[in-house]
């Protein structure tokens, strides 16, 4: 789908706009895990809730490094993500959310404990928690 169909798009649980990443790393970790739990999709950074694009104001190599960080450091069962630059438009940075097989997703600290004991591929001691 053109960059210009996508923008006239509702945002729903499969399509999210971001002026730039927030300043409470939490709203963007909930999208992403959210997107993960799901059925996947795209996050799109440098667009403003009017659909008017707003443009990324860092390098998109800076950027897509510190998003790396940000995903792949708190949310635990790391999810399949992929970034790009669209051809037409390259000052909006795209976060593709990949649906996963199997498993689920939260972001640390506030993932429930039990979630440790499902088996899901991630443990305890990753955290530096003890389960008794």
């Amino acid at each position: 789908m053109k960059i210009q169909k996508i923008l006239e798009q509702p945002e729903d649980k499969s399509l999210e706009f971001k002026k730039e990443i927030p300043k409470n790393r939490q709203n963007l970790l909930k999208t992403v895990v959210a997107f993960a739990n799901g059925f996947g999709d795209y996050i799109y950074i440098g667009v403003n809730d009017d659909r008017t694009v707003a443009g990324i104001k860092e390098e998109p190599f800076d950027l897509e490094e510190k998003l790396s960080s940000i995903i792949y450091d708190l949310i635990l069962s790391i999810p399949n993500v992929f970034f790009k630059l669209p051809l037409r438009l390259r000052s909006v940075m795209i976060i593709g959310v990949i649906q996963p097989l199997a498993g689920y997703f939260c972001f640390v600290p506030p993932c429930p404990m039990n979630i440790l004991t499902q088996g899901l591929g991630f443990s305890a001691s990753r955290l530096g928690i003890g389960l008794i």
